[in-house]
């Protein structure tokens, strides 16, 4: 090579050379780059200006590598531990199964059988408040038994209605309450009667509304079923007083999901809100809640 002026340092390559594996911040080919350079130089011989340049660069954009690496390695962490924050912990119930009724316990079925009874009575604003205040506050589970006897092909006409059950409304903090249930990992399972006077209609309007609030991926964990004692699992949160069946002993424990017409029952444990389930579903089954 030819000497270079006095007036310039020039870097000389030492005996062993500089490493040709790169860096755990550098790519593959920026690693080819800088080798590539250094080869280029014979060991214990002064580099060439062009040299010293092509090597300079190719560290810089090794440097500009390095720097980027960094940078994503910053955020990849502060994501992480975002996403760790944002993960529920885990719940004593994790890994059991949860059976919830629908009708008045994830939808408010009251409400609909109000709308729909004053349209097709044309009831008046006083008549409708009357009717809203016998409803919510009825001491009979079955709606039909809390009216007179002339009213009730009436009430059964209207719960047959198309469309009545898949125009059902949640009530508050039911959807949010089941998907933080299985986020958990607690198996939610939707486990519903279909009203004997409409059980074709329900049943398929049950789906429609399932497939509308939760979505397809829920369409499994819906189980239609008269007898609800055969159904296994650990707990079934249900506003109705007594779940009767042919199995005398079911595998679950019974929560109330509170309505007027379930107040009188005792010994058990309830959900006045679904902002409370986790409380009331671990009292049931004597389980320590877990700290939020």
């Amino acid at each position: 090579l030819a000497a270079a002026p006095a007036s310039q340092t020039v870097p000389t390559v030492p005996s062993g050379g500089l490493p040709l594996k790169s860096p755990s911040f550098a790519s593959s080919q920026l690693a080819a780059s800088v080798a590539a350079a250094v080869g280029s130089i014979p060991l214990g011989s002064h580099a060439s200006t062009d040299e010293v340049v092509s090597l300079q660069k190719a560290l810089e954009a090794a440097e500009k590598d390095r720097d980027s690496y960094l940078t994503q390695l910053h955020d990849l962490r502060r994501e992480l531990q975002e996403t760790q924050n944002k993960q529920p912990s885990q719940s004593p119930l994790s890994g059991l199964t949860v059976l919830i009724d629908m009708d008045n316990t994830v939808v408010d079925w009251d409400a609909m059988f109000i709308k729909r009874y004053c349209v097709e009575t044309h009831a008046t604003i006083e008549e409708g408040d009357a009717l809203r205040d016998l409803v919510r506050k009825r001491t009979n589970f079955e709606i039909e038994q809390n009216f007179p006897q002339e009213l009730q092909d009436s009430i059964l006409h209207v719960i047959a209605q198309p469309g009545f059950y898949s125009s059902l409304e949640c009530l508050p903090g039911a959807v949010e309450a089941l998907k933080e249930m299985v986020a958990l990992g607690i198996d939610v399972k939707l486990v519903t009667a279909p009203h004997p006077v409409c059980p074709g209609s329900c049943a398929s309007e049950k789906y429609d509304f399932l497939l509308t609030t939760f979505g397809s991926e829920w369409i499994d964990r819906m189980i239609i079923t008269r007898d609800k004692t055969h159904v296994t699992g650990a707990i079934l949160v249900d506003d109705k007083p007594a779940v009767t069946g042919t199995n005398r002993n079911p595998s679950w424990t019974h929560v109330l999901f509170d309505q007027a017409y379930n107040a009188h029952i005792t010994g058990k444990s309830r959900i006045t809100s679904w902002t409370n389930w986790e409380s009331a579903l671990c009292n049931a089954l004597g389980l320590e809640q877990s700290e939020k």
